[in-house]
């Protein structure tokens, strides 16, 4: 740093996910250190605290540049009913997926996961879609049941550390890491808990897998962010390429408003295409008279002329 001012140089610092760095004491003396002219901080949750200048870049700008996914899906397939929205703008949804096993919601996952990989095939792609599975922290007392889901891959799907199928993401155990954020990686399912919440970027990541065992959490921009990208900057004419999907069997599902409001989608129909049929239906207006309910528009000027009269 001291040669680079030493050099003439002006300093610009770009401070990513910001929320969760830039209060640290580490990266306080850091920017200290640094003290450059210009400092960006860049965040999905900004903290609300006072800037020189704020840039709010929309949701809906970065999804028609098609860097993210149009919507997030929860729980397609299954009855989704909402129980309560807030003033604020959060949801809480009921699933009757609480039903399920967590067997039967890795394979309807992993079903979703095929769909998607032979989509990408006809779409000339070579994207292999990836499946994430996020463990809830083990809580005292209780059971890790890493190895539980690892048998369920392993026994009922085929999908092995082994087979490089399976990859795994632990503060005290990684496997087959190496690749996986290329895009055609073998790796089809990744289990993983709080380790890649922030800073982790794999854009064909699709699909998110969560368990009951998680009691509460509440699905914001940060939690399904994982999902959101899109993995060659680019929408697909298969338009089940452009959604992320979430799976669970949590009983109750909290949706906040970050990404509630028209984002995260959780009722979902969609067209049989073995029974449809064209319809003809006779389109009906009535012709407007424009120039009987419209003002002219030269009429702010008679206005202040006849005022002055």
């Amino acid at each position: 740093v001291e040669n680079t001012k030493d050099d003439g140089r002006t300093l610009v610092l770009i401070i990513d996910e910001s929320h969760h760095t830039a209060g640290s004491e580490n990266t306080q003396g850091l920017i200290g250190i640094i003290n450059a002219k210009l400092t960006i901080e860049v965040s999905a949750t900004p903290p609300t605290i006072q800037y020189d200048e704020s840039v709010v870049v929309h949701r809906q700008h970065v999804i028609e540049e098609e860097m993210i996914k149009k919507r997030i899906s929860i729980n397609p397939d299954f009855k989704n009913t909402i129980q309560q929205q807030t003033a604020s703008g959060d949801v809480t949804i009921q699933s009757d997926a609480d039903e399920s096993t967590n067997d039967f919601i890795i394979r309807t996952a992993l079903e979703k996961r095929e769909e998607l990989a032979k989509q990408f095939a006809d779409e000339k792609s070579n994207v292999n879609p990836l499946m994430l599975i996020q463990l809830p922290d083990r809580q005292r007392g209780q059971a890790d049941f890493v190895e539980d889901v690892k048998e369920i891959l392993k026994e009922n799907h085929n999908i092995t550390i082994e087979n490089h199928r399976l990859a795994v993401y632990l503060s005290d155990d990684k496997e087959n890491l190496a690749t996986i954020t290329k895009i055609d990686s073998s790796i089809e399912v990744m289990i993983f808990k709080q380790a890649i919440a922030l800073g982790w970027d794999c854009p064909r990541a699709s699909i998110l897998v969560l368990f009951r065992d998680w009691k509460s959490i509440i699905f914001s921009i940060q939690t399904v962010g994982r999902i959101m990208r899109m993995p060659e900057l680019k929408h697909y004419d298969s338009d089940d390429l452009n959604v992320g999907y979430i799976y669970t069997n949590l009983s109750d599902i909290s949706i906040h408003q970050d990404i509630a409001n028209g984002y995260a989608t959780v009722f979902h129909s969609r067209r049989n295409n073995d029974i449809y049929e064209d319809i003809e239906l006779l389109s009906c207006h009535s012709l407007r008279q424009r120039e009987r309910t419209r003002l002219a528009p030269r009429f702010v000027e008679f206005f202040l002329n006849a005022t002055k009269e």
